[in-house]
């Protein structure tokens, strides 16, 4: 277990248990909007919690009477409830919330299709996770923007860290600049930013560095009339890196799946090659 300060003066008289620097490692840490702070085992049972609240509000949904008020509900209310915490915690340690909230969702699908007999084949599951205008039905592939929405959440707010937090920006481009190697200590959530960028840029995400960001730089936005210019999806944010960056993962995998449905269907016809391929 790794070492913790002493308890600060006076902590005591809040009461017990409000300190938690000398408890069980999955209960040091603190709820801070929202999101977890706090130890990686705080994070994991945080996103076990999160998720359980998310299966009862599953159950809740599908127990309605009329399918399309239960769709609704599913698509609007309980398939973004993972993005909060794809944007505040790094994309290793809400991995397995991801991966439990890609099963809730999954069978959330399966059951409002009545699928009862086993489950959806996966390349079916895949273009769900596509947003509408790729072919798909908007229930999103968190495990895959899980990098875009976390370097989206720096990069978003790098111009109020500054005005506000000069200093603390200030550190932060030092460390983003400084070699590993030659770093006085590590700091996780800066060390895995740069691994966010990593895992975009290998995926051809075009991305500015952390200093063009203070300068207010926006993503790109198709222009009416360009290729690549579409509507967002319904109760889709359509500006911010996480949007531009998540756009161009989504698409990659949209043509990754139109790819292997003209090998797996090599007589087919083009209608029924863009059915299955969402195109």
């Amino acid at each position: 277990m790794p070492q913790v300060g002493p308890a600060p003066p006076g902590i005591a008289d809040l009461g017990e248990g409000v300190w938690r620097g000398n408890g069980r490692a999955e209960l040091r840490g603190i709820r801070l909007l929202g999101a977890p702070l706090g130890t990686p085992e705080f994070v994991r049972t945080f996103g076990e919690r999160h998720v359980a609240k998310a299966n009862a509000l599953w159950e809740q949904i599908r127990a309605l009477p009329h399918l399309q008020h239960a769709w609704l509900l599913f698509y609007f209310c309980l398939v973004p409830r993972i993005n909060h915490l794809l944007r505040q915690v790094p994309p290793a340690l809400v991995e397995q919330t991801a991966q439990a909230f890609h099963r809730l969702t999954e069978t959330g699908l399966q059951s409002l299709l009545g699928q009862e007999e086993g489950p959806l084949p996966d390349a079916c599951l895949r273009q769900a996770r596509l947003p509408f205008r790729e072919g798909g039905l908007g229930l999103r592939d968190s495990l895959a923007i899980s990098p875009a929405a976390y370097w989206a959440s720096w990069a978003d707010i790098r111009q109020d860290l500054h005005a506000r937090y000069a200093a603390v920006d200030a550190n932060v481009l030092a460390y983003l600049q400084t070699p590993a190697s030659q770093r006085a200590a590590n700091n996780s959530c800066l060390t895995a930013l740069e691994g966010a960028r990593a895992t975009l840029t290998a995926a051809g995400v075009p991305l500015p560095d952390w200093a063009p960001l203070l300068q207010g730089v926006q993503p790109p936005v198709p222009e009416r009339g360009e290729a690549g210019d579409e509507e967002g999806d319904p109760g889709e944010w359509r500006h911010g890196w996480q949007y531009y960056a998540s756009r161009l993962i989504q698409s990659a995998q949209q043509a990754g799946l139109a790819q292997q449905a003209h090998m797996t269907l090599p007589d087919a016809g083009p209608a029924k090659v863009a059915i299955t391929a969402g195109g």
